[in-house]
């Protein structure tokens, strides 16, 4: 846990960016009602999901896959686009945007999504963030209510537009199958909509996307290669976790 907040204090290293061509949007696909996740407490959630955020476009809600391989089955990668939670507009942080604290609903909020992510079991090896204030205490909020054990990376490119996303996740250590990446709106938006095709998609703050990618290496991920699994948001995770509290869940 120390050298995850040493982490999100230190300075960002530098990480290239390459130019994304834009994709147009692909012509809506179905959800099915009857898709489920490998968590009874997502299954659960899912229907909620669906009814309260509008998602067009490439969607499907399906347990994970696996993709054999000569050493036996290997999960797919998964990438977590989580936004920051909610920052404090009226808090002094000078001129630099950057600077911009989270409030103290956001840090509750943060804190959440980290419980909800180690209960949904898909904590990530590698997390890596914008080097915005807002975003890194978001990440470190998160590992700490949720006791993730992960390695952390600060990362410029996550502060910038859309067009740097998949610089970042051409990064990510090959070793590791789930991402978590930590950054803002629109680009979180507008990145999901590039890596889906789907035509709408907005991410409330501190909300999660899990996105299942037909890729082998992260490096090969490109426009239209990742399929959305669910989306969650503070409320709905909160209120899982009050069921979990009455037993409802093992």
């Amino acid at each position: 846990m120390g050298a995850n907040r040493a982490a999100l204090g230190a300075k960002p290293s530098g990480a290239p960016g390459t130019a994304v061509p834009r994709r147009p949007a692909s012509a809506p696909a179905e959800v099915s009602a009857k898709a489920r996740t490998s968590s009874n407490l997502l299954a659960d959630l899912e229907p909620s999901c669906r009814r309260r955020t509008p998602l067009r476009g490439r969607v499907r809600l399906v347990a994970p896959s696996t993709t054999e391989t000569d050493d036996g089955p290997m999960e797919p990668l998964s990438l977590i686009l989580f936004r920051h939670a909610k920052s404090d507009w009226h808090a002094e942080y000078g001129q630099d945007d950057r600077q911009r604290p989270l409030s103290p609903r956001g840090c509750r909020a943060a804190r959440t999504m980290g419980r909800f992510l180690a209960n949904a079991g898909q904590v990530p090896r590698v997390a890596m963030t914008s080097p915005a204030v807002r975003a890194r205490r978001t990440l470190e909020l998160a590992i700490g209510a949720g006791g993730w054990s992960c390695e952390v990376q600060v990362r410029p490119g996550l502060y910038g537009e859309a067009a740097e996303l998949l610089a970042e996740i051409h990064a990510a250590p090959s070793d590791s199958r789930t991402l978590v990446l930590v950054g803002h709106e629109p680009a979180w938006s507008t990145g999901a909509q590039l890596l889906t095709g789907a035509g709408r998609i907005r991410l409330p703050t501190a909300s999660m996307l899990r996105l299942e990618l037909d890729a082998d290496r992260w490096r090969d991920v490109g426009p239209a290669t990742a399929t959305i699994t669910w989306l969650m948001v503070p409320r709905l995770a909160e209120r899982a976790r009050g069921r979990s509290r009455q037993g409802r869940y093992n």
